[in-house]
């Protein structure tokens, strides 16, 4: 029971921590409290930490309430709602400005002409490859027509088998069975 509300609560903050809602939050919390963050971390006494963070960070329930909850909240919203946008607009930007660097790319590879070395290695590769076509063509014409004649052996002996079979085979004679009825006790 204890082991099972541990796996609820962890799977539970584990989907709170990848929500954008939450992720965006603490760092705007973070953004907007850094002052409290580092006092906090400071090698101050305890209790003056506390009277820092009350006479200068927040002075008042008001700049508590807005620091701790209304700023992050705010620039919390503003960033999901807001921030796709311009996002949107930046990446679409992006990725034609990098479609037009590959064209111009594919334009200047295409009207530079090759040199001789290059142009030699191409041939080379070409006459390869066609000699590995031709193999391959004739390897496979070979094993058709040994599937071929596999296939007519199989045929001449089913031929042959089924002459024998009706060579074999004589005509049955029907005869006639004698149907007797039987005697049923109310018969006697």
């Amino acid at each position: 029971m204890l082991d099972e509300l541990t796996k609820s609560i962890k799977a539970n903050l584990y989907e709170r921590a990848v929500s954008p809602l939450f992720g965006t939050f603490v760092v705007s919390w973070v953004i907007w409290n850094y002052k409290f963050l580092f006092v906090l971390g400071s090698s101050m006494e305890v209790q003056e930490k506390f009277e820092y963070i009350e006479y200068f960070i927040y002075t008042d329930a008001l700049a508590c309430l807005l620091y701790f909850l209304i700023y992050p909240l705010i620039t919390t919203t503003a960033f999901i709602f807001l921030y796709p946008y311009p996002s949107k607009y930046v990446y679409e930007y992006w990725h034609r400005r990098q479609k037009e660097l590959k064209e111009i790319k594919q334009k200047i590879d295409d009207e530079t002409p090759l040199t001789v070395e290059e142009s030699r290695a191409i041939r080379r590769e070409l006459l390869k490859l066609e000699s590995e076509y031709d193999e391959e063509i004739t390897r496979k014409e070979s094993e058709i027509n040994k599937l071929k004649d596999i296939v007519k052996e199989f045929e001449n002996e089913l031929n042959s088998l089924q002459k024998n079979n009706i060579k074999n085979q004589t005509p049955r004679k029907v005869t006639p069975r004698k149907v007797t009825a039987k005697k049923s006790n109310n018969d006697e």
